[in-house]
């Protein structure tokens, strides 16, 4: 097939499709990118397209064991990340899919921030103060206590003076709050760290060797500060320039107003190759699932009448069944099941007589990317009769012989007559309705029994109110003629 030809078959709603789905790839990247999630889903997804690869070449086996490892990674990452795949579901708000989640910067802070870490290093009081970026920290970050309290320089130093349950460890600010406290963090596996740094100063260096976090230490040995970032430690000599360290890194440059390199390239490492990157990735799902070259089939389907007026009777059709040629992409004719497609005429115009009915596509119900390409025959012929109502008598039926020695003295049906409808011609003739058949050999006594009603043929129906079923009352007698029969004798 060209490619003008395939370009044929496009739909706006293929384009739709494409875009939303590359505006969702994208965001969602945005959303995870740097976490861990999004490691194990890169890997995931990888797996998948190498089973898509092999699918497409006929790699049999290589796709086999590939699917069934896409399989296991799924299963394994529900039981290892069950908790923070259910804390996630309960925290994120979808709409930040579409819209990014909103943050807030601790920079309007930094001034206060860094004049209480030098107070803290003045007074050598030890502390740990723990800035995330983008990678999230809990699989890192052990104990702690939640706080989630506005940042304020009275609140960092109750939180660290050595007299407070929470001053031993670290704690995490995000977003202008405080949100835990007494938190312990791994230490560095180096040993190119000097002798004079301790715990406090290993933790922090571990952290930000295995996260992208930030992390500023206050020694309660020595009053200094130091700052680990990326697994460095840098000394820090004076408020201004832990002010504008903090600005450097967390915000983008000494003013704030550049926007972080290092940020944006966590966020998004170049937007319009990243957009490029979604795009490219949804028209390839896109081809693969729906861009396939096109199926045609053809099938018998039985014809399903619909809103017959009340007033008429359908007495015949030209033909029950239709056949109809359908096309679309491959992989959804092959999916297709018999249900999901129906042939349909509807009658509520239809008059008494001879009635043609044209048959075109729109008389087939088809799901959506299902075309119907042709429908025979092209046009029906549906007699209809109207309709007529009439009361007639009811009348048993019976079958066996009466035992020996009693003859039938009559009967009594109630209601003895009923009122039925069904076409013109039919229920002119009718005379009366026959009862389902009555058992005469059983009967020793007299009887009365509830039958139902037969309708003959099956276009009559009882009117309105009226039962289903009548109560016949059978009158037995002694045969005279018998006994005196059997005396002579």
């Amino acid at each position: 097939m060209q490619w003008y030809n395939f370009m044929y078959f496009i739909r706006w709603q293929d384009v739709v499709d494409v875009l939303f789905l590359a505006f969702l790839l994208y965001r969602l990247t945005v959303l995870l990118w740097g976490t861990n999630a999004f490691q194990i889903l890169l890997g995931i997804s990888f797996v998948w397209f190498l089973g898509l690869g092999a699918r497409a070449t006929g790699l049999i086996l290589t796709n086999w064991i590939l699917q069934g490892l896409s399989a296991v990674s799924m299963v394994v990452l529900v039981v290892i990340f069950r908790n923070e795949i259910r804390n996630t579901l309960f925290r994120i708000n979808p709409m930040h899919l579409i819209t990014g989640a909103p943050t807030k910067s601790l920079g309007e802070d930094y001034p206060f921030l860094a004049s209480a870490v030098f107070s803290l290093a003045r007074r050598k009081i030890g502390a740990l103060l723990v800035f995330p970026r983008r990678h999230n920290l809990n699989e890192y970050i052990r104990e702690g206590v939640e706080l989630r309290a506005v940042f304020s320089q009275p609140l960092l130093d109750s939180i660290f003076n050595p007299k407070s349950p929470l001053h031993d460890g670290a704690v995490i600010l995000n977003n202008g709050r405080i949100i835990r406290a007494a938190c312990l963090l791994p230490l560095t596996d180096g040993e190119n760290l000097p002798l004079k740094y301790g715990t406090r100063h290993r933790a922090a260096v571990g952290l930000t060797e295995k996260s992208d976090a930030l992390v500023v230490a206050v020694s309660e040995e020595r009053g200094e500060v130091s700052v680990a970032e990326a697994g460095k430690l840098l000394t820090i000599p004076s408020t201004e320039i832990l002010e504008s360290r903090l600005w450097e890194l967390m915000e983008g440059g000494p003013d704030g107003r550049e926007g972080n390199p290092k940020r944006r390239k966590a966020a998004f490492p170049g937007n319009w190759q990243a957009q490029l990157a979604a795009l490219a990735i949804s028209m390839a799902i896109w081809f693969f699932f729906v861009g396939e070259k096109e199926s045609l089939i053809t099938m018998n389907l039985s014809l399903e009448f619909r809103d017959i007026p009340r007033t008429m009777h359908m007495v015949s059709s030209s033909a029950d069944q239709v056949e109809v040629q359908i096309s679309g992409r491959h992989r959804m004719i092959a999916s297709l099941r018999p249900d999901q497609i129906k042939a349909f005429l509807t009658l509520k115009n239809a008059q008494a007589g001879s009635n043609f009915f044209p048959l075109t596509a729109a008389n087939v119900a088809a799901p959506v990317g299902i075309r119907v390409s042709r429908i025979f025959p092209g046009q029906l012929m549906i007699f209809m009769e109207g309709l007529l109502t009439r009361n007639v008598a009811v009348n048993p039926s019976f079958t066996g012989q009466i035992p020996d020695g009693r003859i039938m003295a009559g009967y009594t049906v109630a209601p003895s007559r009923l009122t039925v409808t069904g076409p013109r011609s039919v229920v002119r003739e009718l005379e009366d309705v026959r009862t389902e058949p009555i058992n005469l050999a059983a009967l020793d006594k007299n009887l009365e029994v509830e039958v139902g009603v037969i309708l003959s043929p099956a276009s009559l129906r009882l009117g309105p109110n009226q039962p289903a079923k009548v109560r016949v009352k059978v009158r037995l007698a002694q045969d005279t003629e018998g006994d005196t029969a059997g005396t002579s004798k």
